[in-house]
């Protein structure tokens, strides 16, 4: 442009003229040359920044629009996929933005308008061939002077960004993790809602040392040394430990983190979630207490095994004794028959807490007597701190039930209740057990009612809604595993009956257990006594037991009794005897637990052999075995063994 101009100026001479007319020492010819060196370079630069713009207003993703104040649009770089920039120039900028979301747009126009500052929002307009898009919109004033002339409108298309936002909220949320971070140069936590409510808290911890006060103190000095190491080592461990609420309430939570550094390679930030793993961990020690009553199970059985075989070789062997003595000897005989007895109610007691207790059939029972010797074994368990109360009401009718599953549940409510009583401080210790009869009509008895009331911590209502739930404990740790009161639930509802709640806070707990009457049994007080037992008649019995002194011992109280004794050591034996000459038993009497072939498999070869032959089998514990016509748990009294035999031979 330079050149030209010089090259058409009336100002620019040749030759001799330049004197004349000034040359290139004219002060206004150069001035005039330098200006239009500058207009040339501001309209080269022009043209290169228009071209630079365009470029750029071409490539940015996001929508670059110009408004005038009342929302025309009178520029826009781009135009969404379906749409023409001839249907959108000229047109307003409310024509594209959901009806919901128009209001927020005007408000924010307005506000630039008025202020001259920038502003932002978010929007749902018209993206893609109409379909719905989520804005990001902000606004910028255009101003000639100091008047906002019009605007500018950068919209981001956040459509997929939101969604994945979503996503991954709802991700979190059903994951149950919160995020956390602590920045160590200014001591700032940062946590999100889930993880405030995982530690119940409102507010977040203003600093580390706040953090540090909502671990349990068990804990709280191996999670000091886990961020310790991590800013160390740069390497955050996963950590799981207790927490304790503002309520006092414990929980266990799982910790993951990493380590952020700044440009000097130093721990700046520790970042990372946090999960509630408090179900979890009780489940776990819930299998680990369930695998430890296992292996007492296992205990129990061998015990009751070999215990119950020394324990009915003793009874047996004093109730011999005493019927060929008299005076101080007697007596003496008598107690060590009352404490062999006791030692075998203590055998049965450590299978029922054990779980190795087995169902057997309904057999009718004195409701009475059988709360008295749960209660009186429970006296002797409990201590002597405690007052253990029992009350039983005159004509308590029968019950037709398993004698061991209602002590097993009358035990669990009962151990379940020595704990609340020892919970709560400032009352003495007490337990009340009351049974009764619910009478319908003048004479009509249709349930029997067992109480029993503690003065324990109580419990809420919320917990009262649950307190039957399996696996569900207030307890602390390794005190409980939340089977307790749900297995005498199931026990009481296999027999018709059901079980009640009543609890009140600081004040104490009622359970009820309902049990249906035997409408077939005369009350357990209108009883007559049994008759003593008749004698054999000669018939053959073969007495089967691993154990030399059961077989002795059998075969001298049998013999005593009018029976023929023949004995065999296991079951392959006494399956030889019945192959050999089955027509010449009456009764097999089994052992349960013996080595080269174990009673059940026993008992069904038996059975195959001679399907009429009368079987009755001795088990360590109570259980119900098919093809057995009847079974008696060791140690077996003299009185109650020839009872038996004349049941299943038809004489009573």
């Amino acid at each position: 442009m330079q050149a030209s101009f010089l090259r058409y100026s009336p100002w620019v001479g040749t030759g001799d003229d330049s004197d004349q007319r000034g040359g290139d020492t004219d002060p206004r010819l150069r001035a005039l040359t330098e200006r239009a060196a500058e207009l040339e370079a501001l309209i080269s630069t022009a043209r290169v920044s228009e071209v630079l713009l365009r470029s750029i207003l071409d490539t940015v993703p996001d929508f670059v629009i110009k408004l005038s104040p009342d929302g025309i649009i009178h520029f826009v770089n781009r135009v969404a996929p379906g749409l023409a920039v001839t249907q959108v120039i000229g047109a307003s900028i409310y024509d594209f933005i959901l009806p919901g979301y128009q209001e927020t747009a005007r408000r924010s126009i307005e506000r630039v308008m008025q202020t001259g500052a920038p502003d932002s929002y978010e929007t749902v307009g018209l993206g893609a061939h109409g379909k719905p898009a989520r804005y990001l919109t902000r606004l910028a004033p255009l101003k000639r002077g100091d008047e906002t002339e019009s605007l500018v409108m950068i919209a981001t298309d956040v459509t997929n960004l939101m969604e994945s936002r979503e996503k991954l909220e709802v991700a979190l949320t059903a994951s149950g993790l919160g995020i956390w971070s602590w920045d160590r140069a200014g001591d700032t936590l940062n946590w999100d809602a889930a993880t405030c409510a995982i530690f119940g808290v409102d507010a977040v911890p203003e600093s580390i040392q706040d953090f540090l006060s909502l671990i349990s103190p068990l804990d709280r000095e191996r999670v000091e040394e886990n961020v310790s190491q991590a800013l160390e080592s740069g390497t955050f461990a996963d950590i799981e430990h207790r927490i304790v609420r503002p309520t006092g309430e414990v929980r266990w939570v799982m910790c993951k983190g990493r380590v952020e550094l700044d440009p000097g390679g130093r721990p700046k930030r520790l970042i990372g979630g946090v999960v509630d793993v408090t179900e979890r961990h009780s489940l776990q020690e819930q299998l680990v207490q369930a695998q430890k009553m296992e292996a007492v199970g296992q205990l129990a059985a061998g015990i009751a095994h070999n215990f119950n075989n020394m324990l009915t070789v003793m009874l047996s062997s004093m109730e011999l004794a005493t019927k060929q003595t008299e005076g101080e000897t007697t007596a003496l005989l008598r107690g060590g028959q009352e404490a062999a007895l006791k030692a075998a109610q203590m055998v049965r007691q450590l299978l029922v807490f054990s779980g190795k207790a087995r169902a057997t059939s309904p057999r009718l029972e004195d409701i009475g007597a059988l709360v008295q010797r749960t209660v009186e074994m429970s006296r002797t368990t409990f201590g002597g701190e405690l007052s253990l109360g029992l009350r039983l009401s005159p004509d308590l009718p029968a019950v037709r039930c398993d004698a061991g599953q209602i002590e097993q549940a009358l035990l669990n409510v009962l151990i379940n209740a020595r704990d609340a009583v020892e919970a709560r401080e400032g009352a003495a210790p007490e337990i009340q057990v009351s049974v009764e009869a619910l009478r319908e009509g003048a004479d009509g008895v249709q349930e029997v009612r067992i109480s029993i009331s503690d003065n324990g911590s109580g419990m809420s209502d919320e917990v009262r809604r649950r307190v039957f739930e399996p696996f569900f404990t207030t307890k602390e740790p390794g005190r409980g595993t939340g089977l307790g009161l749900a297995t005498a639930y199931a026990i009481l509802r296999e027999h018709g009956g059901r079980v009640e709640c009543q609890s009140t806070p600081e004040v104490g707990t009622r359970m009820h257990l309902f049990l249906p009457a035997a409408p077939e049994a005369r009350r357990a007080s209108e009883r007559p006594h049994e008759a003593a037992p008749r004698s054999g008649r000669g018939e053959r019995v073969l007495v089967v037991d691993d154990e030399p002194m059961i077989r002795d011992l059998m075969s001298n109280v049998l013999g005593e009794a009018g029976y023929l004794v023949d004995t065999a050591v296991d079951g392959i034996d006494a399956i030889d005897r019945v192959r050999a000459g089955a027509h010449r038993y009456r009764v097999v009497l089994l052992d349960q637990s013996m080595p080269r072939l174990a009673g059940r498999a026993a008992l069904r070869a038996i059975r195959a052999l001679s399907p009429t032959l009368k079987i009755i089998c001795f088990s360590g514990f109570p259980s119900s075995l098919e093809g057995a016509d009847a079974v008696l748990q060791k140690p077996v009294p003299t009185q109650a063994l020839l009872d038996t035999l004349e049941q299943v031979l038809g004489r009573r």
